[in-house]
């Protein structure tokens, strides 16, 4: 019942949302293991809800940087949001939601 809620509240997984695993600086930290997921909804005609999540399962607080693919299917190299990195303390689950427009 909690994944057909998933689907419901948030909307279907959107794959166009990878992540990277980042120091606090948005640097690449390949040592560290961070759990992203992003889920993808219409909320009106123009407008894309998109809730960003991130899972640490370590004992420290980790960071990672979610970014968006292009239409071509390249990498943005810039993350989805100015606020990034995403700070996730230590055994703590994540949700950011953001409100994107169509164009």
């Amino acid at each position: 019942m909690t994944f057909l809620h998933t689907f419901a509240e948030y909307g279907p997984a959107d794959w166009t949302y990878p992540a990277r695993a980042t120091d606090t600086t948005g640097h690449a930290d390949n040592s560290s293991i961070v759990f992203t997921a992003a889920f993808s909804k219409l909320v009106g005609p123009k407008t894309v809800r998109t809730t960003l999540i991130g899972f640490n399962r370590g004992w420290t607080s980790r960071y990672a940087n979610i970014y968006r693919l292009g239409t071509d299917g390249t990498l943005n190299p810039a993350p989805v949001l100015p606020s990034m990195p995403l700070a996730i303390g230590p055994k703590r689950l994540r949700l950011l939601t953001q409100d994107f427009p169509i164009n």
